[in-house]
Order: C-alpha cells, then structure tokens, then sequence
C-alpha cells in the first residue's frame, strides 16, 4: 500500500528474489568452485527443468542465478569441451585415413 508505483505482484517478486531475508542474494558475486559443485550435483538430481528445487541446494543464490551460472558457464564449457574431443576425435580419423590412402600411393 505504500508503493504506489508497483502492484502487489512485483513487489512481491522483488521480495522474495532480491531483498528478503530468505534470499540473502549475493548478486554480483563470483560463483566459486563449491557452489559450482553444489549446482552440478543438484541439477543431476532434480535435472533442468525445476530451478527452484537445484537453487535450493546452493546456498544464498536464486532459481535465476542458478540456471544462469549452469546454462551459459557450465554446461556451455561442457558442450564446448564435447565439441573439441569430436572434432579431434574426426580429425584423428582423417588423419588415419589419409596416412593410409599415402601408404596405398607408395605401394
């Protein structure tokens, strides 16, 4: 009733996401190598779909924070990294082709 400009919703949303006592948000802040953890193992059991239930085992960060952290950070380096060993793995086997196709010219 005091906030003229904002409905009740967003207030509410503003709350529980930035400054309620539950959230004790840490925005900002770097991600370090526990919470990261924390969101790995969360995300394997409730998988990425319930992003309030994976923030819940990462302490003092929000359902937003987490599926950020996890979708452009860590499963981005994940599928990066997944990229890089198949196109090794195809480049390893152009190679091996290649050096066959050299040995059948010799012969």
């Amino acid at each position: 009733e005091y906030v003229y400009t904002r409905t009740s919703e967003q207030c509410n949303v503003r709350w529980d996401h930035q400054i309620g006592p539950s959230s004790l948000s840490k925005k900002g802040a770097r991600w370090n190598a526990r919470e990261d953890l924390a969101l790995i193992y969360a995300v394997k059991v409730y998988g990425r779909k319930s992003w309030q239930n994976v923030s819940r085992h990462v302490p003092c960060r929000s359902a937003q924070q987490c599926r950020e952290r996890f979708v452009n950070k860590l499963y981005a380096k994940k599928r990066g990294l997944e990229e890089i060993a198949s196109m090794r793995m195809l480049n390893e086997k152009k190679t091996k082709k290649n050096k066959s196709q050299r040995r059948r010219r010799r012969n």
